[in-house]
């Protein structure tokens, strides 16, 4: 028997990585109906993170955060085995923007700060940002701010900004 993995991202602006997966699982069940067809939607660290995620076991909790133009949004975190996965794209991206309108300048990443903070709520090991599509521009400087973080002064830095909380 023939096995097929059907591993997609999202088609942008039209199907979810999961959509692209059924679709393209009947398509190839029409045409070879005895192929065994396992589905794994992915992402690229944009869209779709948390669900790609999902599809690999890990289960999800909803927080409400601030969005990029200060309305609330709801986001899911992706959570398993000590591990926590934020997609930054469900909290201030481009696709939770009011009417699409782009606004790079004026929204803010503030709430991926706040949902780092509902994160650690739950004392994981490891936390996994997924930071694609994002619609904002200050994605280092408002997610520190809403974290309560403060760079250590005079400390190196071997690997990326080191924060304190």
């Amino acid at each position: 028997m023939t096995s097929v993995l059907i591993a997609p991202d999202k088609f942008k602006g039209s199907l979810t990585a999961d959509e692209v997966a059924a679709a393209l699982e009947k398509g190839l069940l029409s045409q070879a109906p005895g192929t065994r067809i396992s589905r794994l939607p992915l992402a690229d660290g944009g869209e779709g993170s948390v669900a790609g995620a999902r599809a690999a076991g890990f289960t999800t909790r909803d927080v409400t955060v601030t969005g990029p133009t200060g309305e609330p949004v709801t986001a899911s975190l992706g959570m398993r085995e000590g591990t926590v996965l934020i997609e930054a794209a469900q909290i201030c991206g481009l696709g939770v923007l009011p009417h699409g309108r782009e606004a790079p300048l004026t929204a803010t990443s503030y709430g991926l700060g706040e949902t780092v903070r509902h994160a650690l709520e739950d004392a994981p090991d490891t936390i996994v940002l997924a930071l694609g599509g994002v619609a904002t521009t200050s994605t280092a400087t408002a997610t520190s701010t809403s974290t309560a973080a403060r760079l250590r002064q005079g400390a190196p830095v071997p690997e990326g900004l080191l924060l304190d909380r």
